[in-house]
């Protein structure tokens, strides 16, 4: 074997220091804690897979049909699919699952009316579609907490709701965010652009026409005295100094 005359050298050097063997003590005790830490980890080497199936979260998507009766339709197909459970994924049942059938079935009246052409039905359909979107949501929101509970059955559980899952990537944050607070609330929330930048907020309810909101020197802002289940739409834009604006989007949202 060959002689380590470095390790003899430090020995000799060091040896009647306190400090060297407290470190050598401390060294000691750190391997074999990882030493341990390696035998836990091929004792419970069954259990691997799951821990990467857990690293790697699973993310559910849904995504709805443009045609009015396509999308009533494939929301009908979520809450059909809870019910039925075929794969017994949904034993536990969906906290607002009552109250979405009970949207659906309004809804469905209100298709009826403004086939009739009812007056005032063209309004109810879109309110009620409104509220069938929070009820989406929240259905959304019940499958990914099943799959985040058994990420080895995600694909069978996202499946057995009608939806399904998406390969997870590291997204920028969004230039604006629309996060709901209280009932008819809707907070703003803006990436920061520039240096001291003044910003200007714009409102619309159909996407196309928007009006004056807010302009302020702050990132954050919650609009205040919106209707209840209905969509909004909201823009932002950074006042520059030539005084032009170049406007950036959300996507809508329904106010609580």
């Amino acid at each position: 074997m060959k002689y380590n005359y470095v390790k003899h050298f430090e020995h000799e050097m060091f040896s009647k220091c306190p400090w060297y063997w407290e470190n050598k003590r401390r060294n000691r005790n750190a391997n074999a804690r990882m030493n341990r830490k390696v035998e836990v980890l091929f004792e419970k080497q069954g259990h691997l897979i799951i821990l990467l199936a857990m690293a790697k979260r699973n993310i559910v998507a849904l995504d709805m049909p443009d045609g009015i009766n396509d999308w009533i339709a494939k929301a009908t197909g979520i809450r059909k699919a809870f019910i039925d459970n075929i794969g017994g994924w949904f034993t536990v049942p969906m906290v607002e699952l009552a109250l979405y059938g009970t949207n659906l079935a309004n809804l469905a009246l209100a298709v009826l009316d403004v086939e009739n052409e009812v007056k005032g039905a063209v309004a109810a359909r879109t309110t009620l579609m409104n509220a069938v979107e929070l009820d989406l949501e929240g259905a959304l929101a019940y499958v990914q907490g099943l799959v985040n509970a058994k990420p080895l059955n995600a694909n069978s559980i996202a499946v057995g709701a009608n939806m399904h899952l998406v390969v997870r990537t590291k997204a920028d944050k969004p230039a604006i965010e629309a996060i709901r607070r209280l009932t008819g609330e809707i907070e703003l929330i803006v990436k920061a652009i520039g240096r001291n930048p003044s910003y200007i907020f714009e409102i619309s309810t159909d996407g196309i026409t928007y009006t004056f909101c807010k302009a302020i020197k702050k990132g954050r802002v919650t609009i205040t005295g919106l209707t209840p289940l209905t969509k909004y739409w909201f823009r932002f834009a950074v006042i520059k100094p030539d005084g032009s604006l170049a406007w950036i989007y959300c996507i809508p949202i329904v106010a609580l």
